[in-house]
């Protein structure tokens, strides 16, 4: 089920991703809802009924039994077995859409703070100063694991702060 909701996940910003694991949390929703009755038999830790439910080869035909019970092995399978199933694997399923949904809220917290900071800053020092800046970054390899040409790290340093400095 996670690859199937993550093959189907659409591509777009975090109110669309939002928008969609919701939508899969109203569908685990439905099927709490549509077995309500075994739902809060089984939460509740009741036994009363379980001579009708896990017994393997004993069905009761008035109760409602899925489809896929008539296509089981009747000497491993119990009329119920796959509903227990299904019920704790919904709840693993809703557990990593809840954690898909706190991690879009935290990316979205995140580049809330990444705001345009409200002090303006002016290079007051040589063009050598920066030259040597620039140097010393490439010299430690701070980017991508010092494979980056000096070159590479200028033009991406004067497109950084050319277009940081013309936002907004």
């Amino acid at each position: 089920m996670v690859y199937k909701i993550e093959m189907k996940r659409p591509n777009g910003g975090n109110r669309i991703l939002k928008k969609y694991y919701n939508n899969e949390l109203l569908k685990l929703k439905a099927f709490f809802d549509n077995e309500l009755d075994f739902y809060q038999y089984y939460r509740s830790g009741s036994t009363y009924l379980d001579y009708k439910y896990f017994q393997r080869g004993k069905f009761d035909i008035k109760m409602s039994i899925d489809s896929y019970y008539f296509e089981a092995d009747t000497e491993f399978s119990t009329s119920h077995d796959f509903k227990v199933a299904k019920i704790l694997a919904n709840d693993l399923i809703q557990l990593y859409i809840e954690n898909q949904l706190v991690m879009i809220d935290n990316k979205d917290n995140s580049e809330k703070t990444l705001r345009k900071p409200n002090i303006s800053l002016t290079w007051t020092s040589s063009k050598v100063a920066l030259t040597e800046l620039l140097y010393a970054l490439h010299a430690e390899g701070v980017f991508n694991n010092g494979t980056t040409e000096i070159k590479d790290i200028a033009t991406y340093l004067e497109y950084t702060f050319y277009s940081y400095l013309t936002k907004g």
